[in-house]
């Protein structure tokens, strides 16, 4: 890759993976560019989270960290890194998790062809996806016409011109979404299958609520040009709502077969 690429990593919470992750970055991006830089964006952390991101700016120079006084969400923390990034490339990711820095590999060969390279699990495509991530999927892509594979997994590269003229409105993980569902019709936009480990820390970015299905039926108003009203924006969460409420029926009547 002739180009320089920033890696933005919103963090709530510092884990006890976070140094490796951002080593295993520091070892894995220069196989691809010499010119790269790793933006740790502390999403309002507690001070334990402020040491660390600091500790690991103070002893790998491509790292950097910007702070948010107070917890913004993810895509808040993600956009207010991308605004800092000075890549040609960005990729948009998330600690801790369940995806090893390594799989970049998968994703960087794509991107000479496509402005937007989104990352799906293989083992949960594959194997098993946990039953409301597979509602989610199926709520997206019938409301937003896509065919999206892992719509909960945040590892996104893309170029970084492709922001000027995106609205990014949408909450949380979602952004992931949204990013593919504005681009695909008009450029050119590919899934790529990467590998996932067993996650050892939950994502507080990555639940699952009744706002997630109310936000993808604002994402779909907002994409057709028309403003959400305080009416739609309450019957797309009592949507989402009902979508959870089919989610715990399904786990119910699972575990009464299993008996």
């Amino acid at each position: 890759m002739n180009a320089t690429l920033s890696v933005i990593l919103p963090i709530q919470h510092a884990t006890d993976s976070l140094p490796t992750q951002v080593q295993d970055y520091l070892r894995v991006v220069p196989r691809h560019c010499t010119d790269f830089e790793i933006i740790l964006v502390n999403d309002g952390g507690d001070p334990n989270t402020t040491a660390v991101l600091n500790e690991l700016a103070t002893r790998h120079d491509p790292v950097l960290v910007l702070h948010l006084a107070e917890p913004r969400g993810y895509r808040q923390a993600l956009v207010y890194g991308m605004a800092y990034a000075r890549g040609d490339y960005l990729l948009a990711g998330t600690s801790p998790s369940d995806i090893h820095p390594a799989e970049l590999d998968r994703l960087i060969p794509f991107s000479e062809h496509h402005v937007l390279v989104t990352a799906y699990r293989l083992e949960h495509v594959h194997h098993h996806q946990p039953v409301p991530d597979r509602l989610l999927r199926g709520w997206i892509n019938r409301i937003l016409g896509l065919e999206l594979r892992d719509p909960t997994c945040c590892l996104t590269l893309l170029h970084a011109d492709l922001l000027h003229d995106l609205p990014l409105t949408t909450s949380d993980f979602l952004i992931h979404t949204e990013l593919y569902a504005r681009t695909h019709r008009q450029q050119a936009c590919i899934q790529v299958g990467v590998h996932a480990n067993q996650p050892t820390h939950p994502n507080p970015y990555t639940q699952i609520t009744p706002t997630t299905f109310a936000a993808v039926v604002a994402l779909w108003l907002d994409l057709h040009g028309l403003t959400p009203s305080a009416v739609q924006h309450r019957l797309a969460f009592l949507l989402g709502v009902a979508a959870l409420l089919r989610v715990g029926q399904i786990v119910w009547r699972r575990q009464r077969l299993l008996r």
